[in-house]
């Protein structure tokens, strides 16, 4: 029985596209951010508090956490969210 098949889709599909920006550029993990938003019904989330309303400041996103060394993403956690999107294979 699968409880969250979402999980299937959504990580995956972080994991693509986050993973350019593991070097560190902060407006690409806005842009990588934003894309996710958009490809998962972003304005029909649950809680989408400060996604793509031209805030920069990535630590007002719902379900961000941001590192205060770096600035940058260190967790996304948008669990029973109402998220809702395609699935793609990784290989």
């Amino acid at each position: 029985m699968m409880q969250h098949p979402w999980r299937c889709k959504v990580v995956p599909m972080v994991v693509v596209l986050l993973a350019p920006v593991c070097h560190g550029d902060l407006e690409l993990d806005r842009e990588a951010l934003i894309a996710l938003y958009n490809a998962t019904g972003g304005p029909d989330w649950t809680y989408n508090d400060g996604w793509a309303t031209g805030d920069s400041d990535m630590a007002s996103w719902y379900g961000l956490t941001i590192n205060e060394t770096t600035s940058f993403v260190s967790s996304i956690s948008l669990t029973k969210n109402n998220l809702e999107g395609r699935s793609y294979m990784v290989s």
